[in-house]
């Protein structure tokens, strides 16, 4: 679990939740100061302090290698504000093992339901499903790629993909290593019965409408990093295309409704520069 100025009641829940579910928790702060007094007293926590955001590939990174040298077999990706249901890491690692008799796994997580809509993100029409299935009485979708939040991924899938791609900061990282581990022949799920509530940056009201808002810092990233990974060849066409025209309508529609408009401007202009013209090399 990578945290980041995290609200510390919510994650005292969060980590409950977790804590009689896993071997061992591992914390990995990019909060500017060492927050190690605040985290709650658990026996089998590691805190990783950074002492400043290094992103959040670079600290999944860390955290990982701490897991890998410890011979753990699964990592489990959590959020700071998203708290796992009842037997949740459990029945992950189920869904893995039946998938894996048939399937070269590279990660499975569970249906991610909108916190502020209460439907799913990825839906039964969906054009990101690229194949549905049952196995074993439990219904499974095989897509592109997951978000990071509750996945579930074998050590070996990670010593024949890699790590996450840090140069990417922050957006997109999730989606990359899953399109990394599939050019690796490995293969990515959804359990679609099992739920968890997800919330993807903040939300406010303009001219009536209710709209997801990214900082001008994470801004910058999501129009940088999209377009370095198109550049790359490496997103399915399918995301090129949503990615690009969500894209679009962020660099109209902060600057004319969302304040602070300037330096939204500013991201833009920077991260249209970066994405177009500085160099993004794969990770392999």
């Amino acid at each position: 679990m990578v945290l980041y100025n995290p609200d510390w009641q919510l994650l005292g829940r969060v980590l409950e939740a977790l804590a009689d579910q896993v071997d061992r928790l591992c914390l990995v702060d990019n909060s500017d100061e060492d927050n190690s007094s605040k985290i709650p007293p658990i026996e089998h926590l590691d805190y990783i302090p950074l002492n400043g955001n290094r992103g959040i590939a670079e600290a999944q990174n860390i955290g990982i290698q701490h897991l890998l040298e410890r011979r753990f077999r699964y990592i489990l990706f959590a959020d700071q504000d998203s708290i796992a249901t009842a037997n949740m890491v459990g029945e992950l690692k189920r869904r893995h093992r039946i998938l894996s008799r048939t399937f070269d796994v590279a990660a499975v997580g569970p249906t991610p339901i909108n916190r502020h809509t209460e439907r799913p993100y990825v839906c039964q029409k969906d054009e990101r499903i690229l194949r549905r299935m049952e196995i074993e009485g439990y219904e499974f979708w095989e897509v592109h790629s997951i978000i990071s939040s509750f996945s579930l991924i074998s050590a070996e899938a990670l010593r024949r993909t890699g790590l996450m791609d840090d140069s990417l900061f922050i957006d997109f990282v999730d989606q990359e290593w899953c399109w990394r581990a599939r050019r690796k022949g490995q293969r990515v799920f959804i359990a679609t019965d099992l739920h968890f509530s997800h919330e993807q940056g903040r939300h406010s009201s303009a001219l009536g409408i209710e709209l997801k808002i990214s900082t001008p810092m994470r801004l910058y990233f999501q129009i940088r990093n999209l377009l370095w990974l198109v550049r790359r060849g490496d997103a399915p066409r399918g995301w090129q295309r949503r990615n690009l025209a969500k894209a679009c309508y962020k660099m109209v529609g902060y600057p004319l409704l969302i304040a602070p408009r300037t330096a939204y401007i500013k991201s833009i202009f920077r991260a249209l520069r970066d994405g177009l013209f500085s160099k993004s090399t794969k990770y392999e």
